[in-house]
This record gives C-alpha cells, sequence and structure tokens, in this order.
C-alpha cells in the first residue's frame, strides 16, 4: 500500500514541477488543445509538397500563442504571428495543412491546420530524423 501511494504521490508531483496542474491538463485536453491522435512519420521530405523551408522553427513562445488561438479565427491572421511555414503537406479532406517543425527538437513538427480560410487546430507530428 505504502509503494502504491508513494507512486501516486510521484506522479501528481511530477506535473505540479513542470509547473501544470491535473487540471491544466485536464482542461486542455477537453479542448483538444492536447491532440489524442499522433501519427509516427518515418520520411518527412517525401511527406512535403512545394517549397521547403529549412530555416523556419516554431519557438516556445510561438507555439504558447499558438494555444490560445480560438477555433474559427481567420487564416490570414494566424498566418501573419507565425510566418511562412516550413511546408504544407498534401490536402485532405480540404485542410490546408502547414508544417512548423519545433525549435528545440526539429524531429517534432506542428501542424497547423486550416479549412475554408479559417484555423481548425493543431497537432503534433514526431518525425523520424
Amino acid at each position: 500500500m505504502a509503494q502504491l501511494l508513494y507512486r501516486l504521490f510521484i506522479l501528481l508531483i511530477v506535473p505540479l514541477t513542470l509547473g501544470m496542474s491535473f487540471y491544466t491538463i485536464w482542461d486542455l485536453w477537453g479542448r483538444e488543445h492536447i491532440p489524442r491522435h499522433i501519427h509516427p512519420v518515418s520520411e518527412k521530405r517525401s511527406l512535403c509538397i512545394g517549397t521547403i523551408n529549412p530555416t523556419v522553427r516554431i519557438s516556445r513562445a510561438t507555439l504558447a500563442w499558438l494555444i490560445t488561438v480560438p477555433v474559427g479565427s481567420a487564416q490570414r491572421e494566424v498566418m501573419e504571428q507565425l510566418g511562412a511555414p516550413y511546408c504544407l503537406l498534401p490536402d485532405a479532406d480540404g485542410l490546408i495543412q502547414s508544417v512548423y517543425p519545433c525549435e528545440w527538437d526539429p524531429s517534432t513538427w506542428i501542424i497547423v491546420l486550416f479549412q475554408k480560410q479559417q484555423y481548425i487546430s493543431y497537432q503534433f507530428r514526431f518525425v523520424d530524423s
């Protein structure tokens, strides 16, 4: 019983030491800011269409801003803040998928989704280097 309580204590303290409470994580999950489906990708260059901008990276501050963007915001306004993407992914059901590699880990991509000139959401994609 003591070991179970110790493990439970550790599981609750770790998120708090990282600055996020269980409520915050649950709230982000409920608002679908934390993606529920993560798709592994094996080859990043074969996924991209169009021009690849190799110097593009998204910072933590920009990602923090992106989390707060309301669904339905104008694509133009979001793109002004994000800048040009690393590349685009093929059109899937009318979605425009803009790729932004993370500044702290370029093998992690933020995929920003737009449909009908409106911001829909974002996803994380982990790319094998």
